[in-house]
Protein backbone atom coordinates (compact mmCIF):
# COMPACT_ATOMS: atom_id res chain seq x y z
CA UNK A 1 0.00 0.00 0.00
CA UNK A 2 1.12 3.52 -0.74
CA UNK A 3 2.07 5.89 2.04
CA UNK A 4 4.11 9.03 2.54
CA UNK A 5 4.17 12.49 0.98
CA UNK A 6 1.24 13.17 -1.33
CA UNK A 7 2.37 12.98 -4.95
CA UNK A 8 0.12 12.94 -8.03
CA UNK A 9 -0.52 9.19 -7.75
CA UNK A 10 -1.38 9.31 -4.04
CA UNK A 11 -3.52 12.40 -4.50
CA UNK A 12 -5.59 10.65 -7.18
CA UNK A 13 -5.94 7.55 -4.97
CA UNK A 14 -7.02 9.72 -2.04
CA UNK A 15 -9.69 11.46 -4.13
CA UNK A 16 -11.23 8.08 -4.94
CA UNK A 17 -10.94 6.65 -1.46
CA UNK A 18 -12.49 9.65 0.31
CA UNK A 19 -15.75 8.90 -1.54
CA UNK A 20 -18.54 6.76 0.00
CA UNK A 21 -18.16 2.97 0.03
CA UNK A 22 -21.67 2.01 1.15
CA UNK A 23 -23.86 0.27 0.17
CA UNK A 24 -21.18 -2.16 -1.06
CA UNK A 25 -19.43 -1.88 2.32
CA UNK A 26 -21.21 -2.91 5.50
CA UNK A 27 -20.10 0.21 7.36
CA UNK A 28 -17.98 3.32 6.99
CA UNK A 29 -16.80 6.32 8.95
CA UNK A 30 -15.17 9.67 8.24
CA UNK A 31 -13.05 11.29 10.97
CA UNK A 32 -11.59 14.77 11.43
CA UNK A 33 -9.14 15.45 14.28
CA UNK A 34 -7.34 18.67 15.19
CA UNK A 35 -4.35 18.82 17.55
CA UNK A 36 -3.95 22.49 18.46
CA UNK A 37 -0.56 23.94 19.35
CA UNK A 38 0.50 24.48 22.95
CA UNK A 39 -0.94 27.60 24.50
CA UNK A 40 -4.32 27.22 22.86
CA UNK A 41 -7.29 27.02 25.28
CA UNK A 42 -8.65 24.29 22.99
CA UNK A 43 -6.23 21.36 22.84
CA UNK A 44 -8.03 19.02 20.44
CA UNK A 45 -11.26 18.29 18.66
CA UNK A 46 -12.64 15.24 16.89
CA UNK A 47 -15.71 14.68 14.74
CA UNK A 48 -16.84 11.33 13.39
CA UNK A 49 -19.59 10.64 10.89
CA UNK A 50 -20.49 6.96 10.91
CA UNK A 51 -23.08 4.69 9.34
CA UNK A 52 -23.62 0.93 9.25
CA UNK A 53 -26.01 -1.69 7.98
CA UNK A 54 -27.85 -3.57 10.72
CA UNK A 55 -27.94 -7.37 10.40
CA UNK A 56 -28.71 -9.64 13.39
CA UNK A 57 -25.62 -11.28 14.93
CA UNK A 58 -23.22 -9.27 12.74
CA UNK A 59 -21.03 -6.39 13.94
CA UNK A 60 -18.91 -3.50 12.72
CA UNK A 61 -15.30 -2.83 13.72
CA UNK A 62 -16.55 0.65 14.65
CA UNK A 63 -17.66 -0.83 17.99
CA UNK A 64 -14.07 -0.54 19.24
CA UNK A 65 -14.59 3.24 19.32
CA UNK A 66 -18.14 3.09 20.64
CA UNK A 67 -19.84 3.51 17.24
CA UNK A 68 -22.89 1.26 17.30
CA UNK A 69 -25.73 3.23 15.68
CA UNK A 70 -27.04 2.82 12.14
CA UNK A 71 -26.01 6.45 11.63
CA UNK A 72 -24.40 8.89 14.05
CA UNK A 73 -22.33 12.07 14.26
CA UNK A 74 -20.21 12.94 17.30
CA UNK A 75 -18.17 16.10 17.88
CA UNK A 76 -15.87 16.50 20.87
CA UNK A 77 -13.84 19.56 21.88
CA UNK A 78 -11.17 19.04 24.53
CA UNK A 79 -9.88 21.84 26.78
CA UNK A 80 -7.61 21.57 29.82
CA UNK A 81 -10.63 21.49 32.14
CA UNK A 82 -13.33 19.55 30.29
CA UNK A 83 -14.49 17.89 27.09
CA UNK A 84 -17.53 19.36 25.31
CA UNK A 85 -19.74 16.92 23.41
CA UNK A 86 -22.45 17.01 20.77
CA UNK A 87 -24.02 13.75 19.57
CA UNK A 88 -26.85 13.03 17.13
CA UNK A 89 -28.21 10.06 15.23
CA UNK A 90 -29.45 10.17 11.63
CA UNK A 91 -31.04 7.94 9.04
CA UNK A 92 -29.59 9.43 5.87
CA UNK A 93 -27.26 12.08 4.53
CA UNK A 94 -26.18 13.43 1.17
CA UNK A 95 -22.80 13.05 -0.44
CA UNK A 96 -22.20 15.10 -3.57
CA UNK A 97 -19.27 14.22 -5.77
CA UNK A 98 -17.69 15.52 -8.94
CA UNK A 99 -14.81 14.40 -11.11
CA UNK A 100 -12.16 15.76 -8.74
CA UNK A 101 -13.81 16.94 -5.56
CA UNK A 102 -16.01 15.64 -2.80
CA UNK A 103 -18.59 17.16 -0.50
CA UNK A 104 -19.97 15.52 2.62
CA UNK A 105 -23.00 17.18 4.16
CA UNK A 106 -25.35 16.40 7.03
CA UNK A 107 -27.45 18.85 9.00
CA UNK A 108 -24.83 21.13 10.55
CA UNK A 109 -21.79 19.62 8.82
CA UNK A 110 -20.06 20.54 5.57
CA UNK A 111 -16.76 18.89 4.64
CA UNK A 112 -15.65 19.50 1.09
CA UNK A 113 -12.78 20.28 -1.23
CA UNK A 114 -10.38 18.90 -3.80
CA UNK A 115 -7.44 16.92 -2.45
CA UNK A 116 -5.08 18.11 -1.02
CA UNK A 117 -7.16 21.13 0.14
CA UNK A 118 -10.33 20.74 2.20
CA UNK A 119 -12.68 22.88 4.26
CA UNK A 120 -14.36 21.54 7.40
CA UNK A 121 -17.35 23.30 8.98
CA UNK A 122 -19.29 21.77 11.86
CA UNK A 123 -21.60 23.68 14.18
CA UNK A 124 -24.46 23.00 16.58
CA UNK A 125 -27.88 24.54 16.11
CA UNK A 126 -27.51 26.73 19.22
CA UNK A 127 -24.12 28.05 18.09
CA UNK A 128 -22.36 27.08 21.34
CA UNK A 129 -20.04 24.70 19.49
CA UNK A 130 -18.41 25.30 16.12
CA UNK A 131 -15.34 23.94 14.32
CA UNK A 132 -14.22 25.78 11.18
CA UNK A 133 -10.94 24.66 9.60
CA UNK A 134 -9.02 25.13 6.37
CA UNK A 135 -7.01 21.96 5.74
CA UNK A 136 -4.12 21.11 3.45
CA UNK A 137 -3.03 17.46 3.37
CA UNK A 138 0.67 16.65 3.28
CA UNK A 139 1.22 12.97 4.14
CA UNK A 140 -0.89 9.85 3.72
CA UNK A 141 -0.75 6.82 6.04
CA UNK A 142 -2.30 3.44 5.22
CA UNK A 143 -3.21 1.90 8.56
CA UNK A 144 -5.08 -1.28 7.70
CA UNK A 145 -6.01 -3.02 4.47
CA UNK A 146 -8.07 -6.15 5.15
CA UNK A 147 -10.61 -6.39 2.28
CA UNK A 148 -14.06 -7.26 3.55
CA UNK A 149 -13.14 -6.43 7.16
CA UNK A 150 -11.54 -2.98 7.36
CA UNK A 151 -9.68 -0.50 5.17
CA UNK A 152 -8.42 2.59 6.95
CA UNK A 153 -6.19 5.48 5.85
CA UNK A 154 -5.42 8.96 7.13
CA UNK A 155 -4.07 12.31 5.95
CA UNK A 156 -1.75 14.39 8.11
CA UNK A 157 -2.70 17.97 7.27
CA UNK A 158 -1.99 21.58 8.09
CA UNK A 159 -4.96 23.21 9.84
CA UNK A 160 -5.96 26.82 10.50
CA UNK A 161 -9.27 28.22 11.65
CA UNK A 162 -11.32 28.73 14.78
CA UNK A 163 -13.29 26.73 17.33
CA UNK A 164 -16.21 27.86 19.45
CA UNK A 165 -16.55 25.95 22.73
CA UNK A 166 -19.31 26.79 25.20
CA UNK A 167 -19.99 29.97 23.22
CA UNK A 168 -16.36 31.23 23.36
CA UNK A 169 -14.38 31.59 20.13
CA UNK A 170 -10.71 30.60 19.88
CA UNK A 171 -8.39 30.94 16.89
CA UNK A 172 -6.47 27.68 16.32
CA UNK A 173 -3.75 26.22 14.16
CA UNK A 174 -1.95 22.93 14.28
CA UNK A 175 -2.08 19.44 12.86
CA UNK A 176 -5.23 17.83 11.48
CA UNK A 177 -5.78 14.15 10.79
CA UNK A 178 -8.45 13.41 8.18
CA UNK A 179 -9.52 9.78 7.85
CA UNK A 180 -11.89 7.45 6.05
CA UNK A 181 -12.45 3.83 7.13
CA UNK A 182 -14.83 1.18 5.81
CA UNK A 183 -15.36 -2.57 5.78
CA UNK A 184 -17.72 -5.50 6.02
CA UNK A 185 -19.78 -6.71 8.96
CA UNK A 186 -18.27 -9.62 10.90
CA UNK A 187 -20.01 -12.50 12.78
CA UNK A 188 -18.33 -11.69 16.09
CA UNK A 189 -18.19 -8.85 18.58
CA UNK A 190 -14.93 -6.90 18.00
CA UNK A 191 -14.87 -5.90 21.67
CA UNK A 192 -14.41 -9.58 22.57
CA UNK A 193 -11.51 -9.98 20.13
CA UNK A 194 -9.61 -6.70 20.57
CA UNK A 195 -8.84 -7.30 24.23
CA UNK A 196 -6.21 -5.91 26.54
CA UNK A 197 -4.68 -2.49 26.28
CA UNK A 198 -4.27 -0.76 22.95
CA UNK A 199 -3.21 2.77 22.03
CA UNK A 200 -3.12 5.06 18.99
CA UNK A 201 -1.01 8.18 19.50
CA UNK A 202 -0.41 11.12 17.16
CA UNK A 203 2.62 13.29 17.96
CA UNK A 204 2.63 16.82 16.51
CA UNK A 205 6.15 18.21 16.88
CA UNK A 206 6.50 21.91 17.76
CA UNK A 207 10.15 22.28 18.83
CA UNK A 208 13.39 20.34 18.24
CA UNK A 209 17.10 20.66 18.95
CA UNK A 210 18.92 22.39 16.11
CA UNK A 211 15.66 23.67 14.59
CA UNK A 212 13.85 25.60 17.29
CA UNK A 213 10.16 26.24 16.70
CA UNK A 214 8.61 24.11 13.96
CA UNK A 215 6.01 25.97 11.91
CA UNK A 216 5.25 23.38 9.22
CA UNK A 217 3.12 20.44 10.47
CA UNK A 218 5.45 17.56 11.29
CA UNK A 219 3.78 14.51 12.78
CA UNK A 220 4.22 10.87 13.66
CA UNK A 221 1.46 8.39 14.51
CA UNK A 222 1.53 4.83 15.83
CA UNK A 223 -0.83 1.98 16.71
CA UNK A 224 -0.05 -0.47 19.53
CA UNK A 225 -2.43 -3.46 19.45
CA UNK A 226 -3.04 -6.74 21.30
CA UNK A 227 -2.87 -10.14 19.61
CA UNK A 228 -5.01 -12.85 21.25
CA UNK A 229 -2.73 -15.43 22.86
CA UNK A 230 0.45 -13.55 21.90
CA UNK A 231 0.39 -10.44 24.06
CA UNK A 232 0.74 -7.04 22.42
CA UNK A 233 2.80 -5.67 19.57
CA UNK A 234 3.38 -2.39 17.77
CA UNK A 235 1.39 -2.72 14.58
CA UNK A 236 3.10 0.24 12.97
CA UNK A 237 4.18 3.82 13.47
CA UNK A 238 5.16 6.24 10.78
CA UNK A 239 5.42 9.88 9.83
CA UNK A 240 7.93 12.71 9.96
CA UNK A 241 10.58 13.51 12.54
CA UNK A 242 11.92 17.09 12.63
CA UNK A 243 14.93 17.42 10.38
CA UNK A 244 15.14 13.75 9.42
CA UNK A 245 12.38 13.16 6.87
CA UNK A 246 9.83 10.34 6.70
CA UNK A 247 10.17 7.27 8.95
CA UNK A 248 8.46 3.88 9.21
CA UNK A 249 8.95 2.45 12.68
CA UNK A 250 8.46 -1.06 14.06
CA UNK A 251 8.57 -2.35 17.60
CA UNK A 252 6.22 0.32 18.95
CA UNK A 253 5.35 -0.14 22.62
CA UNK A 254 3.38 1.89 25.17
CA UNK A 255 3.89 1.61 28.94
CA UNK A 256 1.56 3.36 31.39
CA UNK A 257 3.52 5.21 34.09
CA UNK A 258 0.60 6.79 35.92
CA UNK A 259 -3.17 6.34 35.77
CA UNK A 260 -6.08 8.19 37.31
CA UNK A 261 -9.45 7.05 38.58
CA UNK A 262 -12.38 8.93 37.06
CA UNK A 263 -15.63 8.54 39.00
CA UNK A 264 -17.84 9.23 35.97
CA UNK A 265 -16.35 7.42 32.97
CA UNK A 266 -18.11 5.59 30.14
CA UNK A 267 -21.88 5.70 30.72
CA UNK A 268 -21.28 7.22 34.15
CA UNK A 269 -19.30 4.27 35.50
CA UNK A 270 -16.01 4.80 37.36
CA UNK A 271 -12.83 3.77 35.58
CA UNK A 272 -9.06 4.04 35.33
CA UNK A 273 -7.60 6.25 32.58
CA UNK A 274 -4.02 7.04 31.48
CA UNK A 275 -2.41 10.16 32.92
CA UNK A 276 1.26 9.65 31.99
CA UNK A 277 2.82 7.09 29.66
CA UNK A 278 5.99 6.17 27.80
CA UNK A 279 6.16 5.30 24.09
CA UNK A 280 9.18 3.68 22.42
CA UNK A 281 9.76 3.08 18.70
CA UNK A 282 12.63 1.87 16.53
CA UNK A 283 13.62 1.64 12.87
CA UNK A 284 16.77 0.91 10.88
CA UNK A 285 18.07 4.43 11.51
CA UNK A 286 17.52 4.83 15.24
CA UNK A 287 15.18 4.84 18.23
CA UNK A 288 12.57 7.31 19.47
CA UNK A 289 11.19 7.49 23.00
CA UNK A 290 8.62 9.94 24.32
CA UNK A 291 6.93 10.64 27.63
CA UNK A 292 3.35 11.87 27.35
CA UNK A 293 1.39 13.74 30.04
CA UNK A 294 -2.37 14.20 29.71
CA UNK A 295 -3.32 17.82 28.97
CA UNK A 296 -7.11 17.30 29.00
CA UNK A 297 -9.59 15.08 30.79
CA UNK A 298 -10.39 11.84 28.93
CA UNK A 299 -13.43 11.51 26.70
CA UNK A 300 -14.81 8.09 27.69
CA UNK A 301 -16.59 7.10 24.47
CA UNK A 302 -16.38 3.28 24.67
CA UNK A 303 -16.18 0.52 27.29
CA UNK A 304 -12.63 0.51 28.55
CA UNK A 305 -11.41 3.33 26.33
CA UNK A 306 -11.62 6.85 25.02
CA UNK A 307 -9.74 9.87 23.67
CA UNK A 308 -7.28 12.22 25.38
CA UNK A 309 -5.01 15.18 24.64
CA UNK A 310 -1.41 15.27 25.83
CA UNK A 311 1.91 17.12 25.81
CA UNK A 312 5.11 15.17 25.20
CA UNK A 313 8.88 15.34 25.47
CA UNK A 314 10.79 13.04 23.08
CA UNK A 315 14.35 11.97 22.37
CA UNK A 316 15.52 10.57 19.04
CA UNK A 317 18.74 8.55 19.15
CA UNK A 318 20.09 7.87 15.66
CA UNK A 319 22.49 4.96 15.18
CA UNK A 320 25.06 7.51 14.09
CA UNK A 321 25.21 11.04 15.44
CA UNK A 322 24.01 12.80 18.58
CA UNK A 323 20.68 12.37 20.33
CA UNK A 324 18.12 15.11 19.67
CA UNK A 325 15.34 16.31 21.96
CA UNK A 326 11.90 17.22 20.60
CA UNK A 327 8.55 18.25 22.07
CA UNK A 328 4.98 19.04 21.09
CA UNK A 329 1.29 18.27 21.49
CA UNK A 330 -0.56 15.05 20.88
CA UNK A 331 -3.85 13.20 20.70
CA UNK A 332 -4.41 9.63 21.82
CA UNK A 333 -7.08 6.96 21.55
CA UNK A 334 -6.93 3.99 23.91
CA UNK A 335 -8.73 0.89 25.10
CA UNK A 336 -8.49 -1.76 27.79
CA UNK A 337 -7.58 0.67 30.58
CA UNK A 338 -10.89 0.95 32.46
CA UNK A 339 -11.12 -1.58 35.31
Amino acid sequence: MAAGELNEKLTDLTRRQMLPKMPRAGWEGWFSILIARKGSPVRWTKTHLYRSRKIPFFHSMGATEGMTSAGEMLTLVGTKDRVYKDFSEFSTYGVRTGDRNYSLTLDNLQWNGECPSFQFDRHTADGKMKVRLDLKARDRIEWVGLPGVITYFGLHSEAKGFIVANGERHEVRGLAVQEHAWGGLVPFDPLLVVRGRWQWDVLSFEEADGIGKIEEPTALAGIWLPVPGRGSFGMRAEGRLPGTGYHKFRGYKVEYLETEKIESGHKGKPGIYPKRWLGTLSDSEGNLSYEAVASTPPAAVAPGGGFIGFDFEATYRPKSGSARKMSGSGFGEFGGVVK
